[in-house]
């Protein structure tokens, strides 16, 4: 936690927050998540980071699991306000029409991380990712908490709550500095 406390203050100033916390579980044959980015922009001009999101591990999460798939870089890219954007704020929802082509990505920029059990990664919420489709055959379920910029208050657009029990199950297993979090 004190590393992930490090980035956030970093990037976020002294004084940010802790914003939320959950889990999101894939059981066997789950298709992929539609595209999204966490939150919208604020302004037509890039601004820093207001909130980071932090995936935990809960399990290995190899490639047939479906890891988290991120386009580097869309960040900036998803900015709804910016001259040319061919979206809108729906950018947030995991739709059909949304991709990598949606913010002039292309599929050979995407990059799926697969992660060992108790791995950690940090990424502004406005990045275009969405969770693979499981192909394995167990579920896998990734924890996640947010840090937010003081004065930020996120609108979130997905159940940050619902999974809590599920996130302290899985955390049972991870080295007590992290499951302290839980």
């Amino acid at each position: 936690l004190a590393a992930t406390e490090a980035v956030a203050r970093a990037t976020l100033g002294d004084d940010f927050s802790r914003a939320f916390c959950g889990a999101v579980r894939a059981a066997p044959g789950s298709p992929a998540q539609g595209w999204h980015a966490d939150s919208p922009h604020s302004c037509e001009a890039h601004a820093p980071a207001n909130l980071l999101n932090v995936l935990v591990a809960l399990e290995d999460v190899k490639a047939a699991a479906g890891p988290t798939e991120f386009v580097p870089g869309s960040h900036v890219a998803t900015n709804h306000h910016r001259a040319g954007a061919a979206f809108d704020e729906s950018i947030v929802y995991q739709r059909d029409e949304h991709g990598p082509a949606t913010v002039g990505a292309s599929d050979d920029d995407v990059v799926a991380l697969e992660l060992d059990r108790g791995d950690v990664v940090l990424f502004d919420d406005r990045v275009l990712h969405r969770g693979g489709e499981n192909r394995s055959g167990a579920d896998r379920t990734v924890g996640y908490f947010s840090f937010a910029r003081s004065g930020f208050e996120p609108d979130t657009h997905f159940e940050a709550y619902r999974s809590l029990d599920a996130l302290r199950r899985g955390a049972a297993g991870l080295p007590d500095a992290a499951r302290a979090e839980y």
